[in-house]
Order: structure tokens, then sequence, then C-alpha cells
């Protein structure tokens, strides 16, 4: 996995507010849980509570690699 720009990290922050934007690694390591075999890591996991916002942080994704 590539390593998370803090860039993109601050713009979900500033998008979604702190408290939307999880990165401590026990959230993590429940959300790499998977019902199938895989080696997939999750850099954080996002909770936007709109449309809007999804776009926004796929837009910030995209733009951030």
């Amino acid at each position: 996995m590539k390593p998370l720009p803090p860039e993109a990290l601050a713009a979900w922050r500033a998008a979604l507010g702190d408290e939307h934007v999880v990165v401590d690694p026990p959230a993590l390591s429940r959300a790499e849980q998977a019902t199938f075999a895989t080696t997939q890591r999750v850099a954080a996991v996002l909770r936007p509570a709109s449309t809007a916002q999804v776009q926004a942080c796929l837009r910030m994704a995209s733009a951030h690699g």
C-alpha cells in the first residue's frame, strides 16, 4: 500500500471533520477484516454524511492518487 499523503488526510479532515476521518490502529484493523483472503491495508476510514461529501472524498482520492 502506498503511504497516505498527509495532504490527502488534511483535505478529508477539512471536508468531513476530524471525527469522521478515522486513523486509529484498532479501527483500521477492524476495517481490514474480510470474509476472503486479502493483503490489502486500510489507510483511513472515511465517514461522509451526504452525497456531496462522498463526491468530495472521491475527488480528493483521485487528486492524491
